[in-house]
């Protein structure tokens, strides 16, 4: 298969606001696997480190629908996510963003060491082997009990790129309009020269009616109607 074409790529910083990105070159209808998001992350020394990053991608498309999750990959400090092929299938405008999320666990900073001589209520925290834990359920005071505790992780999810374009038939493909629905590009040339030739010739027959009117060869509106018909 023929590489991915990498239709955005983004450097960014974390730090930075979304990075909008208004696309000229469209999407082809009915293509697949054919186009990748991508962004390259930094941060102030250099490299973001994206190890246990998530990356998940949305795609809107013209008729409101969205194609969510698409699942993205992580290399190094590159983020990427790849157009599956129902993000082709809808002609139109589309709204693409591309999100970063880390589980991490939640800091010890400010929190109060686990004692054996004081009661927790549900929703505790406490720091115990260096990390947190929250209570899920009443304790008593006494020893440690890991079955009454769960560790506090902190979810970091934000939105590091909006892609807006078009998805666009081919010249080839089908075309589609609501009221007259219409197989294909031949198609629509062959009912096209058939309009043309019926036009040319109702442009004769009316210039032999005028050229008759004009030799007296009909007299009548009636006459001249029955020719028409002829």
């Amino acid at each position: 298969m023929a590489e991915v074409y990498c239709i955005v790529n983004q450097t960014i910083k974390l730090a930075d606001r979304t990075h909008k990105v208004y696309l000229n070159e469209p999407l082809a209808y009915d293509n697949a696997l054919a186009h990748s998001m991508q962004v390259t992350v930094f941060n102030d020394e250099g490299e973001e480190d994206l190890s246990g990053v998530g990356v998940v991608g949305s795609f809107m498309k013209a008729d409101g629908n969205t194609v969510t999750p698409i699942n993205g990959t992580v290399s190094g400090n590159v983020a990427r996510v790849v157009l599956p092929a129902s993000c082709y299938v809808t002609p139109g405008r589309f709204k693409f963003t591309m999100n970063l999320s880390k589980q991490t666990p939640e800091p010890t900073d400010g929190i109060d060491a686990f004692s054996t001589s004081k009661a927790y209520a549900e929703g505790d925290k406490v720091v115990y082997d260096n990390k947190v834990y929250v209570f899920t359920t009443s304790h008593s005071a006494g020893a440690w009990n890991g079955n009454q505790v769960a560790q506090s992780i902190l979810s970091f999810t934000r939105t590091v790129l909006w892609v807006e374009g078009h998805v666009e038939r081919n010249v080839g493909g089908t075309i589609i309009d609501p009221g007259t629905p219409v197989g294909n590009i031949s198609t629509a040339i062959a009912n096209a020269n058939a309009a043309a030739t019926a036009a040319s010739e109702a442009a004769t027959a009316a210039e032999a009616l005028v050229e008759q009117l004009e030799n007296f060869e009909i007299a009548t509106v009636q006459e001249a109607q029955q020719y028409l018909e002829s």
